[in-house]
């Protein structure tokens, strides 16, 4: 293996230019005592102590000794503003590749970065400040770390705001018309908008590297103005960059808010807590919600609704610590007692306008009854194919074999279904849209190359 040794290159913070700081320290310099000699000033906090005759007798010493403390003065700045100059820093090529490292060497942390070109000066800038916040955010889970890497988390947001992340995330547009209207756009932005409008049509989202490629095919603008665009329409809150994890709920949200919108006799705040409602609920309850809420008299609607949402809580509540008394009845072998809370759940399954689900539970209350014994050694076997289908997800996603991992969380979704375990088999649902999407994510990175 050829050996090589990394290139150190520090980089320091900007400082003030020095003409102007020499200026004025020379007029402070030349400036004569107004008192007679034999009166000794009083010193303020903020003044200086002034140099000895013999050294200001010597104007050929100043530059020196001004850029001495000019350097001192630059590195405390430096410090307050979070681009030390105490960070050291390694460029090199990775053999073989086009790709580079760079490094940031601090304290108490080593951060690196892979870079497909030699890195820009905001690269390095941004390498800096992320360095500097991290290691001062979480000083004191650096120095007790013992291997637990939740603590650093929070750690996103930093990353986020010095690489400015939301530019390789997916986007969302406001959800409501009205939100998108009480942004004041240019006639620029406007067309972007539209054109972004209309790559989310279908999927609810949009990424933009495919913004970006379509606007320069369509109208042939350069990408530096339209990158300008894009942070602008960022801070403008008309562009929302969306975690990957999340896509999946940001879209059902918007497909929602279509059906909803339309219904009258509703305030903001009722809109928002049907919204969460339905969220939580499958399609079939959601139907059966809408359906209910039409038939509500215009004038009261509201508070019927808020009398409706209540219920279904209570209902929600009531069900899920009857599955988790399920579980502890099965382990105490009390079959009987199993089958009739089954029963109960049942009768809170179609409350909420669950029938299928009802019926299922029906028959497998059914099936308790007739084969208890069978059924109590099924429900571990499925448990353990969805461990083992787990396993197998979290392997692949590691191996960025994103699609075979959800195939892998739908297969696990199935088996929580057949459980009994609807909340698991959503959250699976969901993981496995998260992999599509981080799929989908890494063809466009590997044909922006």
């Amino acid at each position: 293996m050829t050996e090589f040794k990394p290139t150190y290159v520090p980089f320091t913070a900007p400082v003030a230019p020095e003409k102007k700081k020499e200026k004025k320290e020379e007029k402070k310099k030349e400036e004569k005592p107004k008192k007679p000699a034999e009166e000794k000033p009083k010193k303020s906090a903020e003044e200086k102590p002034k140099k000895p005759a013999e050294e200001r007798k010597h104007p050929e010493e100043k530059p020196q000794k001004l850029k001495e403390e000019k350097s001192q003065k630059g590195k405390g700045e430096a410090l307050k503003k979070g681009l030390p100059s105490d960070i050291k820093t390694y460029t090199w090529q990775m053999v073989g590749t086009d790709y580079q490292i760079m490094m940031a060497d601090s304290k108490n942390i080593l951060i690196a970065l892979m870079l497909d070109s030699a890195p820009s000066d905001p690269i390095k800038a941004s390498l800096l400040k992320f360095t500097y916040e991290f290691e001062n955010k979480f000083k004191n889970e650096i120095e007790n770390f013992r291997g637990n890497v939740q603590w650093f988390r929070p750690g996103r947001e930093l990353a986020d705001d010095a690489f400015n992340m939301f530019l390789m995330q997916p986007q969302c547009l406001p959800i409501t018309c009205e939100e998108l209207e009480c942004i004041k756009f240019t006639p620029f932005e406007d067309k972007i908008v539209k054109q972004a409008q209309k790559l989310c049509k279908n999927s609810g989202y949009f990424f933009l590297a495919t913004l970006l490629d379509d606007l320069i095919k369509e109208y042939n603008i350069p990408r530096e103005r339209l990158l300008k665009v894009f942070f602008t329409l960022h801070d403008k809150k008309a562009f929302l960059p969306i975690n990957i994890e999340e896509v999946g709920k940001e879209v059902e949200k918007r497909k929602l808010w279509n059906q909803v919108s339309v219904i009258e006799g509703l305030t903001r705040e009722e809109y928002d807590v049907l919204m969460e409602d339905l969220l939580l609920s499958n399609d079939e309850s959601r139907t059966d919600l809408l359906a209910k809420l039409l038939e509500f008299k215009k004038k009261t609607r509201g508070i019927q609704l808020r009398e409706e949402l209540a219920k279904r809580r209570r209902a929600r509540k009531e069900r899920d610590e009857y599955f988790k008394r399920v579980d502890e009845l099965l382990k105490l072998n009390d079959y009987n007692e199993v089958i009739n809370t089954f029963n109960h759940i049942i009768q809170l399954s179609r409350e909420l306008g669950e029938v299928t689900i009802a019926q299922e539970l029906t028959q497998r209350a059914q099936s308790y009854s007739q084969e208890i014994n069978q059924m109590a050694q099924r429900i571990p076997e499925l448990r353990s194919q969805r461990n083992e289908a787990l396993n197998q997800a979290e392997m692949f996603e590691l191996n960025a074999n994103y699609l075979q991992a959800a195939e892998q969380f739908a297969a696990a979704a199935e088996f929580s279904a057949e459980i009994g375990e609807y909340d698991k088999a959503k959250d699976y649902v969901n993981q496995a849209e998260r992999l599509k999407g981080l799929s989908e994510l890494s063809k466009l990175r590997e044909r922006l190359k």
